[in-house]
């Protein structure tokens, strides 16, 4: 399957967290628990994540850019595949991790965390086109 149901969307859209997994540098897959956005258009479903530079997944979606986010609830998920886009302008990274932040943390907490320490840190967004679907209890 390669399309979202409107369940699975109803379902990444609430406030989960992601394991994403990418390629290591020893070829071995590595896995980080992430903030995630489900973004649905006309042209179709894609994730977006953002992180700081200085951290392994940059080096690792530089060389391999496929990935999966799991997304879990007991024994009930959904996993999306795709390859990732790397966004690096200063204004759209920041805007999306205060993007971020508002969905896990609320609009509050986020202000404090862009002052603190968002606003200081190199940021990279990523974003995939969802190109493959697996899911159980769905």
């Amino acid at each position: 399957m390669t399309e979202l149901t409107q369940e699975m969307r109803h379902f990444l859209g609430e406030r989960r967290f992601g394991v994403l997994a990418t390629v290591g540098t020893t070829g071995a897959p590595r896995q980080t628990v992430m903030w995630y956005l489900l973004l649905s258009s006309e042209a179709g479903d894609e994730i977006l994540f953002n992180t700081a530079l200085g951290r392994r997944k940059p080096e690792h979606l530089a060389r391999e850019p496929r990935v999966s986010l799991l997304v879990e609830d007991g024994y009930r998920y959904v996993c999306v595949a795709g390859t990732v886009r790397t966004i690096t302008d200063r204004d759209t990274t920041q805007a999306d991790i205060r993007r971020l932040a508002a969905r896990y943390e609320g609009n509050e907490r986020a202000e404090q965390q862009m002052r603190s320490a968002f606003s200081k840190q190199d940021r990279v967004s990523y974003r995939f086109q969802i190109t493959s679907v697996t899911h159980d209890g769905f």
